[in-house]
């Protein structure tokens, strides 16, 4: 992936700290443990016994903008890697994604808007890090984060998206792919890409030719498989689970990669993941979408994780 910021929160005891004052950056620190999780996005291991947890708030973004919902989080490192609990409140799972569902009235599958839960963490690379992807840029240089985003359909097999986001004031390069026109809070211009780590990413597109849309088959077809991800692409691991109105997710990543270093560009096209160093500290911050995808989200304060 790429470089620099996080969102994390812990220590060796269960203390729960309150951390919704809105507009204060949010301190938090790794705990070390002997052991880290057996990844499957439950919050029974041990080192989650041990671990500081913190209480956020995400809030409402884009059209959410009055609403905010109760999050958790607990950070753990083993000398290795470091692992990452979340918990959101959902008041249900929404696990498929832009599928084809066949209609009698049509005799044709046709895109319905199912979209899945996600959850993402962002960690500054470089540039003024702001936890709202919509917040107005100041500076004419872009903005790189370091982003890991799981889904609910595209990406629970075991690994979580591994991507970088780009903000800029104007048009990127051509050679950077995903690229789109925003309006800030201002409603000014942004232009954003986020493209993904080198690699085979962990879910595909099952396209559907115009001719197969006419041969009814399952009442619904999914849009999206999951797939084995490889190189840079499959470095971050994750897996979540659903229950009680709330979804659980752990992540898990080693400290550092070997995708470390800038390109040699004035304005690079690509960013190197970010490398948690015993000692440094980083700035993160997280975003749930409820069955919402793009602009409409929930999202954290700055978290300043330390290790």
């Amino acid at each position: 992936m790429r470089t620099t910021g996080i969102l994390l929160a812990f220590s060796s005891l269960t203390i729960i700290f309150d951390t919704t004052i809105q507009g204060e950056a949010i301190d938090a620190k790794v705990d070390k443990v002997s052991e880290g999780p057996k990844l499957d996005g439950k919050a029974d291991d041990a080192c989650w016994k041990s671990a500081t947890e913190y209480k956020l708030e995400l809030l409402g973004v884009g059209d959410l903008i009055d609403r905010k919902v109760k999050a958790t989080m607990r950070a753990v490192q083993d000398g290795k890697s470091v692992h990452f609990l979340f918990t959101w409140e959902d008041p249900e799972a929404n696990t498929k994604h832009k599928s084809y569902e066949w209609s009698e009235d049509k005799n044709f599958y046709q895109e319905i808007n199912d979209l899945e839960d996600q959850f993402s963490v962002a960690f500054e690379l470089q540039g003024a890090f702001t936890a709202n992807m919509l917040t107005p840029l100041r500076t004419q240089s872009p903005i790189y984060w370091d982003v890991w985003q799981w889904g609910a359909a595209r990406t629970n097999n075991g690994y979580a998206l591994d991507l970088w986001h780009i903000y800029s004031q104007k048009a990127l390069s051509p050679k950077i792919e995903k690229q789109s026109k925003h309006r800030d809070r201002q409603g000014k211009i942004i232009w954003m890409a986020r493209p993904n780590d080198e690699g085979t990413p962990v879910y595909s597109e099952v396209s559907m030719s115009s001719t197969d849309r006419k041969k009814k088959g399952e009442p619904v077809v999914a849009r999206f498989q999951t797939t084995k991800p490889t190189g840079s692409a499959a470095d971050v691991l994750a897996m979540a689970t659903w229950a009680d109105g709330k979804w659980t997710i752990e992540m898990s990543r080693d400290l550092t990669t070997k995708d470390a270093v800038w390109p040699r560009s004035r304005i690079p096209s690509g960013a190197p993941d970010v490398q948690f160093e015993a000692g440094e500290s980083f700035k993160m911050a997280l975003a749930s979408f409820n069955h919402t995808e793009g602009n409409s989200h929930y999202a954290s304060e700055v978290i300043r994780l330390s290790f």
